[in-house]
């Protein structure tokens, strides 16, 4: 029997952009890092030619800049575009929120409140790795209900931009309960089909979620 919904192949370019993409997000390059195009070229087996096309689209993303003659280096990363990162995720995640607050069926609300409970153990286990997914998974589960692919994509291309800035954060448990109490009133709100309160509640949890960010950038 055929497979259904396969994605199709990954371009080498695809690939290359992947590969370059993970490791500056991870913070294997740190910001302001000259990226060595051969060295790259060298470890991903390809040639000069897909990594230079690659720096270009991540370029373009905000996480490269490229400079004549001098060659790419890593983005440097501001408190100026955390916040304006944060003002435009604000606006989107809670529209977000609210298109998909009456479209969440019964399945979907059980997928979150399990989605709750891996991020409450991950806490316990002082695991920051699983809290961080569980914590993507939570929100993309509502943002995908909306039903909006060009909101989607707006959203999740905002959150790799601030990736690099939530990797760094190291484990603090009173604002990882902080973080999960957020989001347990995010679901309470949905399960009660509050549309303007879900979309408030989200909005605010961006926020706060930034004003952790500003302040161990300021330290």
């Amino acid at each position: 029997m055929a497979l259904i919904n396969q994605a199709p192949p990954k371009t080498l370019a695809e690939h290359v952009i992947e590969r370059i993409r993970e490791d500056v997000l991870s913070g294997k390059f740190a910001p302001g890092e000259r990226l060595d195009q051969t060295q790259l070229a060298q470890n991903l087996g390809v040639s000069l030619i897909p990594v230079r096309e690659g720096l270009r689209q991540l370029e373009s993303e905000g996480l490269v800049r490229l400079e004549p003659r001098r060659g790419a280096f890593v983005a440097e990363r501001s408190a100026d575009e955390v916040r304006e990162i944060s003002r435009i995720r604000e606006a989107l995640e809670s529209l977000a929120t609210q298109l998909a607050v009456p479209k969440l069926n019964p399945a979907q609300h059980k997928q979150l409140l399990a989605i709750l409970k891996s991020m409450e153990l991950s806490i316990q286990q002082q695991d920051m790795l699983t809290y961080h997914v569980a914590n993507r998974e939570f929100h993309f589960a509502i943002y995908d209900t909306a039903q909006s692919p060009l909101l989607m994509r707006m959203i999740q291309t905002l959150w790799e931009r601030n990736r690099l800035y939530r990797q760094r954060n190291v484990f603090v448990r009173e604002q990882a309960q902080k973080s999960l109490d957020e989001h347990i009133a995010i679901y309470t709100a949905c399960l009660a089909q509050n549309v303007d309160l879900a979309g408030n509640l989200m909005r605010e949890h961006v926020r706060d979620a930034t004003e952790q960010i500003l302040a161990k950038l300021a330290k």
